[in-house]
């Protein structure tokens, strides 16, 4: 029951990941590398986390 409840979550996060990037229209890094492209990555995911803390922001204001 557990893993069922996990493996959910993971294609859940996969989803909102992939419209993310589709959205920005990012289809593919603009590095190489591994060490590279997950700075990368790690750099659109502050970059989302930015604008939801923007977005509640101004929607308290």
């Amino acid at each position: 029951m557990g893993s069922k409840n996990i493996q959910k979550k993971i294609k859940n996060s996969r989803m909102a990941i992939w419209q993310y990037k589709k959205n920005l229209k990012l289809n593919e890094f603009n590095t190489t590398g591994i060490k590279r492209t997950q700075t990368e990555a790690k750099l659109i995911g502050i970059s989302h986390n930015l604008k939801r803390i923007y977005k509640e922001i101004n929607k308290n204001n």
